[in-house]
Formats: structure tokens, C-alpha cells, sequence
């Protein structure tokens, strides 16, 4: 064998998992969503994790292994390259091919939920590596020139595919930029009258309708607190994400997916963009102070875009998430921290994700990538159903805007009505909670407490939160944005603005919580398509929450009329504003009584605004609804289109 032959498969291999973990994978999940590693109120620019991530591979690879590979003997030196050959072609398997669908990944690296691998799974990942392993052998022993060729156009592919990420990157940070600098302009602040009437339209992302009876229940004071609301029991979205729930929340019927590609010579973005305007113009228009906090998806960016209002000078908008501290919980901190955690874990989470199945647990360690124990961790180590450690920073960026609402409202004897319309992403965050505070906490501990997995409302209807951790955590996080906002509730009754207050706390869609697997609370409709394949619906992405408050209104109830979020605008000027019209279309605003035909809604992975960013959303899952979202039989598959 030629020496020269094995060296240049020794040092591909090095390079190649040089650029595979340092570069490749850092720059594929940064340009998969790159606003989500900028923090408004600290510009850090996320190049630096991929430079900290390509810095320590290179390192690694190419410096400690070489290292070892100079000091071994001749034959040592064969054995190097080719173990080198095969971890380098394994890792690329273990990524391209294996540790798909463990969910949504935060900014901060972690996963809604522990990935859990089965015993089959590890099994085909065994067997593929080591058939991996073989074919490598195999090659390096009798045609080492191939394998030579082999690793350097895999080095040469990882470049050009790390070079396209990075110019992705690089065009959102230059778009980004401005939209930055409007986010941090201006502080927040809520302008209620205690003489005229005002409007509120809370938008609480991902919260799940069938909840409330049960949160009431647990939690019975908060009915006081939330006197004077309706509790729409049987509403929905027309979509099961926020870029197909959203619009029509904000801006109604003409709003809904459907709607939005029936209106095909517009771009989505410019639709959604008119749909977050849709309320503030009308009611700037009919004379009220207007103020937005954190438009969902402004300008069609994770970070709202401000500047879609600049032709309306006369509202007031700032972004809420991420600007207040929780001194208690050492929060203010948490930009450094989540910062200094990304440099080191970038690279920990490539190596993850070209491990092989069965060492993906111990490397990912419940998020923590074996990190050392800080006194003040900016993610949560969940150890089991009813104990965590740390805190994620994420839910406290939303959770603490919740908490400080109190300190950003200014009430006055203006005869000018205020309307706020704002969004909050606390029950969209995931963070195992204290109970039965609901509240964060370094140290979590709930074991003990009783009926933990399964909770009941005023009925005696159960609902068990044994699926996953997912399940469980998403119904906590609930419960903590009710009670505070409940909290603030109370601060509008004691400061004399709650009975001149219309407030509306709506939802853009629910979250598949799994309910469905035990109690049928929010049922599972399969359906076959044209190929006779199976196209099952988790109904609760559709149940969204929707509570209305009324002028003077007392006593909290439930009304069980199917109804959507769309109903929003309708139900935020009624009586307010006169045969209130769309102001970008004419159109009346309409509710869904008076809708013709029957509801379609969406259900798409397509969530992100970078990819589903055309005239019209890309072909999805469609179904209808009718009478009830709890019974499986009103369900109807519509096809895919």
C-alpha cells in the first residue's frame, strides 16, 4: 500500500469532519432559521458560533488527530486512515440518513422533547454502519486511490453546501439589520383611558383550547380573576401553524388560507402584512390610540418587521420579548449565557447529530451536551416526569413580558380610547414548571403532589398528561400565562380600566398534545387519500383558545357555537366601529355565521416564512369541520392540493 495513498485518506477524512461538524452543520441550522440567534436588545452576529464551532473541529480533527496519526508507527498509521475513512463516511450516514424527526430545536440546541430512539432504529443504524465499515475496508485495502477520490469530493461537496448556507445567512442578517434597529426604538408601553373604552387583542401563540376547564378547575381562583369572560368551547383555527392560523386572527375571513390563495396575485407576505394591519388601521382611523406589540411574522420575519407600520405614524409599536428581565431568576443574564452556551455546543450538537443512534442520548444529555453545571444554566435538563434543573431562556423571554404587564400599562382620564393588539409566545415556550405555583425555578420538583399525570374539570372529565413530556410541560406553560395574566387582570380592575375594556385573549392554532391517545378529549380522524394512503388529523392543532370580554360584562361562561379565531376583528370592533369595513379591500368585516360553504382548513409542515413564501401556500393536507371539533365523525378529508 502506498504511504502517500493512506495519508491523503487520513488527512480528507480529518478535513472532511472538520467541515462536516464545524462548518456544515452549524451553518445548516443557523441558515434554517437565522433570526432566531440574534437577540434584539444585544446584537451578537451568529457567524461567530460557526467560527467557534469550525475553529474547535479544526482543532480536533485536524490538529489533535493529526497529532496522534504523526506519532504512530507505519502500520498504526494504515490503521489510522482507515478508521479516520470510516468515521468520516459513517458521520455523513448517521446525518444525512439517521436522527431525523426529534422536533423543533431551539435556538438554544435543545429539543421540545428528549429524543427518544427505539431499539429498531439502532438496529438499522448498527447494521448500516457496519456495512459502511466493510465497504470501507474493502476499498482502502485493494483500491485505496478510490477512497482517496472518494473523501475529497466529499470535502469539496460539504464546502460548496456550506458556502450556500452561509450566503443564506448572510442575506438575512443584511434584512435583518434595520428591522433590529426599529424592534429597539421605542419602549413598550399599554395607553388605557379610564373614561373612554378601550380594546385589547392578546394573540397567546400555540394556546391550546381544551384546556381552560381544566386549568379553571386546578385553579379556580383565576375564574374571578376572568369574570366577565366567554369561553368559546368549540372554536377553531384554519390552520395548524402560525403562518396559516395567524392572518386570519388578525384580519379576518379574507385572511384564512383559502381566502389568501383564492387571492393569488399577491404575494403571502404582503397578504399577511395587511392582515396584521386590518384592526389598527381601523381603529386608529375611527379616532383611538393605537399601540402593537410583536406583529407575528411582520414583514414575514421571525423578528417583526416594525416597518410595515411606517405608513400609519400614528401607532405606537414595540417589540415586548426579550426586553424585560426577571431579576429573581437571574435573567438579565441570559444573553451572555445563552451566547457563551452556543459557542460551546454548536459544535457538541454537530458531533450529536453524526453519531450513531445508540450514543445520541449520552452526547445530547438531555440537552446539556455534558456541559459543565453552571450556577445559572440558560436551559433545562428535564430528569424525569416530575423533576428538572436550569431554566430555558426562551419561555423566560415571553413569560417575563407577561409578568411586567402591570409595570408597562399607563392609565389616564383620556377621552380617547386605546386599542393594543400584541402577541406573546409563552404558551408557545417549553419549560417543565413549579407546582402549584406554575412558576420557574431553577430546581423543579413535583413529585408528590397528587393526580400529577391526570387533571379533572368541574365535570369530572379527566385529562392525562402521561403521554410525553411534551404533553405535560405544554399544559403547565398554559396554566402559567392564565395565572399571569390573570395577575394583570386584577392590576386593570384595581386601576378602574377593566369594565371600559373589551379584552380578547385568542390563540393562532392549538399544539398536538397527544390528549387524543387516552381520553378522546380531541380526537384522531384518519382518513385515505386518492393513493389509498392514510392521512390521519390530530384535531387539537386546530382548538384554539378563544375568550372575549365584553363592555361590563360579570361571571365567566362557556359557549359551545363552533366559531373561529377569524371571528376576531368581528367580535374587537362590534359595536365600536360602524358596518366596520376591511380599510385595504372594502369588504365587510364577516363573521363565521356568515360564511358560505364549509370551513377549510390546512394542515402543512411548510411552517417556515423563508420556504412558504410564495403567492400561494405550497400543497397541503386540507380538511373540513362541521358542528363540533370533538367528534371524529365531523371530520372530513378534503385531499391535497
Amino acid at each position: 500500500m502506498d504511504e502517500k495513498d493512506a495519508a491523503s485518506v487520513f488527512y480528507f477524512s480529518a478535513a472532511f469532519m472538520t467541515i462536516l461538524t464545524g462548518l456544515l452543520i452549524p451553518s445548516s441550522v443557523i441558515g434554517d432559521s437565522a433570526e432566531e440567534f440574534i437577540d434584539i436588545t444585544s446584537f451578537y452576529s451568529p457567524y461567530w458560533y460557526i467560527v467557534s464551532a469550525f475553529a474547535i473541529a479544526l482543532g480536533t480533527f485536524m490538529v489533535w488527530f493529526t497529532i496522534f496519526y504523526r506519532l504512530a508507527s507505519k502500520e498504526g498509521k494504515q490503521i489510522f486512515s482507515l478508521l479516520m475513512a470510516v468515521i468520516s463516511i459513517g458521520a455523513a450516514a448517521d446525518y444525512m440518513l439517521f436522527g431525523k424527526g426529534y422536533g423543533n430545536l431551539s435556538s438554544t440546541l435543545i429539543y421540545d422533547v428528549t429524543p427518544e430512539i427505539g431499539g429498531k432504529a439502532i438496529l438499522i443504524n448498527a447494521a448500516a454502519l457496519a456495512a459502511v465499515a466493510a465497504a470501507s475496508a474493502v476499498i482502502f485495502y485493494r483500491k485505496i486511490p478510490v477512497l482517496r477520490a472518494l473523501t475529497a469530493a466529499m470535502c469539496i461537496a460539504l464546502v460548496v453546501m456550506s458556502g450556500m448556507n452561509i450566503m443564506n445567512i448572510s442575506r438575512t442578517l443584511t434584512a435583518a439589520q434595520p428591522v433590529i434597529e426599529a424592534a429597539t426604538a421605542d419602549d413598550p408601553e399599554i395607553r388605557l383611558s379610564r373614561t373612554a373604552k378601550n380594546v385589547v387583542v392578546i394573540m397567546m401563540d400555540r394556546q391550546v383550547g381544551h384546556y381552560i376547564p381544566f386549568i379553571m378547575h386546578e385553579k379556580p381562583e383565576l375564574k374571578e380573576k376572568f369574570s366577565g369572560f366567554t369561553y368559546y368551547s368549540n372554536s377553531f383555527s384554519y390552520g395548524n401553524c402560525t403562518i396559516v392560523g395567524s392572518p386570519g386572527l388578525y384580519g379576518g375571513y379574507e385572511y384564512i388560507p383559502a381566502a389568501m390563495n383564492r387571492r393569488s396575485d399577491m404575494k403571502l407576505a404582503d397578504k399577511h402584512n395587511e392582515a396584521l394591519k386590518v384592526m389598527p388601521k381601523m381603529f386608529s382611523d375611527a379616532g383611538y390610540d393605537v399601540t402593537v406589540f410583536d406583529p407575528t411574522y411582520a414583514g414575514y420575519t421571525i423578528i417583526p418587521d416594525l416597518s410595515i407600520y411606517n405608513d400609519m405614524p400614528e401607532v405606537h409599536k414595540s417589540i415586548t420579548m426579550g426586553r424585560f428581565p426577571l431579576r429573581e431568576l437571574s435573567f438579565e443574564a441570559s444573553v451572555e449565557n445563552e451566547k457563551q452556551l452556543r459557542l460551546r455546543n454548536f459544535f457538541m450538537y454537530s458531533i450529536f447529530k453524526v453519531s450513531p443512534c445508540v450514543l445520541q442520548p449520552t452526547v445530547y444529555s438531555h440537552g446539556s451536551y455534558n456541559a459543565q453545571e453552571k450556577s445559572r444554566k440558560p436551559w433545562q435538563k428535564v430528569i424525569s416526569e416530575t423533576k428538572a434543573e436550569g431554566m430555558n431562556d426562551p419561555f423566560l423571554r415571553s413569560y417575563a413580558v407577561l409578568c411586567h404587564l402591570p409595570d408597562i400599562t399607563r392609565v389616564s382620564k383620556s377621552d380617547k380610547g386605546s386599542f393594543l393588539m400584541m402577541s406573546n409566545d409563552t404558551t408557545h415556550s417549553w419549560m417543565m414548571l413549579q407546582e402549584p405555583a406554575f412558576a420557574p425555578a431553577e430546581k423543579v420538583d413535583n413529585s408528590g403532589i397528587e393526580s400529577y399525570m391526570i387533571r379533572k374539570d368541574d365535570e369530572g372529565n379527566e385529562l392525562k398528561l402521561d403521554y410525553n413530556m411534551d404533553t405535560l410541560i405544554h399544559y403547565q406553560i398554559n396554566v402559567a400565562a392564565m395565572i399571569k395574566l390573570g395577575e394583570w387582570l386584577d392590576y386593570l380592575k384595581k386601576n378602574g380600566v377593566y369594565d371600559n375594556t373589551r379584552i380578547i385573549i385568542v390563540s393562532d392554532h392549538g399544539k398536538n398534545v397527544k390528549n387524543a391517545a387516552h381520553d378522546n378529549i380531541m380526537p384522531v380522524a384518519h382518513f385515505e387519500d386518492e393513493g389509498g394512503e392514510d392521512r390521519p388529523v390530530n384535531t387539537d392543532f386546530f382548538d384554539n383558545v378563544l375568550l372575549v370580554k365584553d363592555f361590563n360584562a360579570k361571571g365567566f361562561k362557556t359557549n359551545s357555537d363552533l366559531i373561529s379565531n377569524a371571528d376576531t376583528p368581528y367580535l374587537a370592533t362590534e359595536g365600536l366601529i360602524k358596518d366596520p369595513q376591511n380599510p385595504f379591500t372594502g369588504n365587510s368585516i364577516r363573521t363565521f355565521k356568515e360564511q358560505t360553504g364549509e370551513p377549510e382548513l390546512i394542515c402543512t409542515g411548510d411552517w417556515q416564512t423563508d420556504t412558504n413564501n410564495g403567492n400561494t401556500f405550497l400543497p397541503a393536507d386540507w380538511y373540513t369541520v362541521r358542528s363540533s371539533i370533538f367528534e371524529k365523525d365531523n371530520w372530513r378529508y378534503l385531499g391535497k392540493h
